[in-house]
């Protein structure tokens, strides 16, 4: 499965391995669990490897990983300034099939 073509926020309260890997329960009961994982090194995705098959680890820094989703993070920024909308209806309107953006 490839999900990363549509975006899912949930709002998360902390950085423990306990809280992630909770949302990461959610994140896969509302689209279904992937076949990978990329993550950083952190301590908080431990847990993640209990929901999939590979889970591979890049360094924080790891400039392809935080391009992609530093580039997401602006997009959602001017979508919600453009339109004066939260960054949550950003996402929510980003994942609107029938709203054409440049993706």
């Amino acid at each position: 499965m490839h999900v990363s073509d549509k975006i899912c926020v949930f709002q998360i309260y902390g950085k423990s391995a306990r809280v992630v890997t909770d949302t990461f329960q959610m994140f896969c009961d509302t689209v279904g669990f992937p076949t990978e994982v990329l993550s950083d090194r952190g301590g908080e995705f431990v847990g993640v490897t209990d929901f999939v098959s590979v889970h591979r680890r890049t360094a924080a820094s790891r400039p392809l990983s935080n391009s992609r989703l530093g580039g997401k993070h602006r997009e959602f920024g001017n979508l919600g300034r453009a339109s004066d909308i939260s960054p949550l209806d950003a996402v929510l309107l980003f994942n609107d099939d029938t709203v054409m953006f440049k993706r």
